[in-house]
């Protein structure tokens, strides 16, 4: 109840408009930038370079049984052989929200990564696929992908193709690398969502029987040890919680990044001052992007 009241700040041009999949509804946020905010220079659109085409396609899962929006983004300056390859998940968000297609732009007009590809997925069920489904990274890996590359007429490594995604598709990129490291494995998780278990709500669980949350971060103590390299980041704001008894989303970063340390993984983490929030995702995945693709 206490949101019942809150609107836009209709003095403010800073907004982001974030529309369902059905397009039928939005949610529009103000942005509220602090004086000694770092700035964000890859999310502005600049005149005068070159674009990457974005292309739409409906695609359909045989594993899945369902179909999908894709959206494909490949870059004019883009070769044949070895092309890096970033796989995003919330893909129907890609231009107005994350603005990813302008960072990859920007960041390949300066020279910080090289030319590329982009497979935007967009969402059918969000709650029930990105959450450590292990049918749908399996429709990644031998079906969506495959046919991603043919469609874009491209030839890239595992060590080139970048997982990526915000909140449960945090969660979904680090749950892809562990589970399908031969084919992704680059890493990069926004804010990933480790605090969650199966049936997160105890909505269908018999009295005393249920999972513990951090379920993954369990999971990959206990796992062999995958090839891939990671980057992960949380908000410094991430620390509240939402019900008693369920680890924080900055806590359970800690926790999976301890892990990940502790099993020997190639990690790089760190905690940006803001909270659970579009307006800084957007600007820090080229971190990620450089991190990996970039001169280190």
């Amino acid at each position: 109840m206490r949101r019942a009241t809150w609107c836009n700040d209709p003095l403010n041009p800073q907004a982001i408009v974030e529309r369902d999949s059905s397009a039928l509804a939005s949610q529009q946020s103000s942005v509220l930038s602090m004086p000694a905010a770092p700035e964000q220079p890859w999310i502005v659109r600049r005149e005068g370079i070159e674009r990457g085409v974005v292309s739409e396609h409906r695609f359909t899962s045989q594993l899945l049984d369902n179909e999908r929006d894709i959206f494909l983004y490949r870059h004019p300056r883009v070769g044949t052989a070895d092309v890096p390859m970033l796989v995003q998940f919330d893909g129907e968000l890609h231009a107005d929200v994350l603005r990813t297609t302008t960072v990859l732009d920007n960041l390949i007009a300066d020279g910080r990564i090289p030319p590329m590809v982009a497979v935007f997925v967009g969402n059918v069920d969000r709650g029930e696929e990105l959450p450590c489904n292990a049918d749908f990274v399996r429709m990644l890996a031998t079906e969506l992908l495959p046919w991603a590359i043919t469609e874009l007429g491209i030839e890239t490594r595992r060590d080139l193709t970048v997982a990526n995604g915000v909140s449960y598709g945090g969660l979904a990129s680090m749950y892809a690398g562990l589970m399908a490291p031969e084919t992704f494995g680059l890493v990069a998780s926004q804010s990933g969502s480790f605090w969650w278990k199966p049936n997160p709500m105890e909505q269908s669980s018999v009295m005393g029987v249920c999972d513990e949350y951090q379920w993954l971060p369990k999971k990959a103590a206990e796992w062999e040890r995958a090839d891939i390299r990671i980057w992960m980041e949380a908000g410094s704001l991430e620390g509240r919680g939402h019900r008693d008894g369920i680890p924080t989303l900055l806590d359970s970063n800690r926790h999976m990044r301890n892990v990940l340390v502790a099993k020997g993984y190639d990690v790089s983490y760190r905690e940006y001052d803001g909270g659970h929030d579009y307006a800084c995702w957007r600007d820090s995945q080229a971190d990620a992007l450089t991190y990996f693709l970039g001169d280190r």
